[in-house]
């Protein structure tokens, strides 16, 4: 039996690609390393925003529409064109009657610029006349206060819902608790 020999170089056809310099791989990969780096820096811009709400007083401590409420800026920077929109998601009397979802938007709901460490007065407490919930015919109340605002540096706009629910005490003044925030984009 004979070995046959197989012809030289016709056994390995495959063309390898023209391997690229050093120099040339490096002037390639910057742009995906830069656009990495604005949106790391990007996306940490609008997780510093932190705001929150706070009961302030109320103006009627029998009437659950007469709460005043405070938007409060916690964040390192200024958050730019906030609006402010007050919702009673419900409003229960004795009876289990009531109101639902009443959105209510005032002139003085918009903001141009909210500094770090400040806190501004929302005006919840005129959506709604007082004298048509005073008094101890009321139980509960859901508040949900909308949020719409852009961080500093950044083109897009934010959302933060802000729940409260009112229950009102023996004496009849109202007692209120913050619910679980969400917040999205």
């Amino acid at each position: 039996m004979t070995r046959r020999k197989a012809p030289q170089g016709k056994l390995n056809k495959e063309k390898k690609p023209p391997v690229k310099s050093p120099l040339a791989r490096k002037w390639l990969g910057w742009p995906f390393v830069a656009i990495g780096f604005l949106s790391a820096v990007a996306g940490l811009l609008t997780l510093i925003p932190r705001l929150r709400v706070d009961v302030q007083d109320s103006l009627d401590s029998t009437s659950p529409t007469q709460t005043v409420f405070a938007l409060v800026n916690d964040g390192l920077l200024s958050v730019h064109d906030v609006n402010v929109d007050c919702r009673y998601d419900q409003l229960i009397n004795k009876n289990g009657g009531g109101l639902n979802n009443v959105t209510v938007r005032f002139p003085k709901s918009n903001f141009d610029i909210l500094s770090p460490d400040q806190e501004v007065t929302l005006p919840c407490d005129h959506s709604v006349g007082p004298s048509a919930f005073s008094g101890p015919g009321w139980r509960e109340v859901g508040v949900t206060i909308v949020v719409s605002y852009r961080p500093a540096w950044v083109p897009w706009h934010r959302h933060s819902d802000f729940h409260m629910k009112g229950q009102q005490a023996s004496d009849g003044k109202w007692i209120w608790r913050k619910l679980p925030t969400n917040s999205a984009d």
